[in-house]
């Protein structure tokens, strides 16, 4: 179990973050087959029932159907896209970031390394000056991935 991680948290959303034709087209040239449907109009309905299912949670985590198994963010970094995990709301879903990182680990067999591979790559993508990313890089996410692995 990992114990220590980085004090880095960024946040995107992929269906807020991307048009749904551009999802379907990089899945198909990555090669990832885990889509719920390759019909743009249909992932549109996913998602917006994954967002639904998310409200529920809040005022009912139970009503969640998937298990976290079910996700398929480790397929989704093994195929190269740059994931990012994060609590969302803390206070609301009484997680930790530590718990997030774990809980991957745990049911995608993601290791520390892949671990940090995520969280740079969600460094790279933020919006922020290159040498304001390479200096949080440099001096807070490697040296504190560094510490992990100890």
């Amino acid at each position: 179990m990992y114990t220590v991680f980085p004090e880095v948290l960024l946040h995107e959303h992929l269906d807020g973050s991307l048009r749904v034709d551009t999802i379907l087209e990089l899945a198909s040239e990555y090669g990832y087959r885990d889509l719920p449907t390759t019909d743009a109009d249909g992932l549109t309905e996913w998602f917006d029932q994954g967002e639904s299912e998310s409200r529920r949670a809040i005022s009912n985590p139970s009503a969640i159907p998937h298990a976290p198994s079910d996700h398929p963010v480790g397929a989704l970094h093994r195929a190269g896209f740059a994931i990012t995990l994060n609590t969302d709301n803390r206070v609301m879903s009484r997680t930790s970031m530590s718990n997030e990182f774990a809980l991957v680990a745990e049911h995608h067999g993601l290791t520390i390394r892949d671990l940090e591979q995520v969280t740079e790559r969600a460094m790279m993508a933020a919006f922020c000056s290159l040498p304001t990313k390479e200096r949080l890089l440099t001096e807070r996410i490697r040296p504190g991935y560094e510490m992990a692995v100890r």
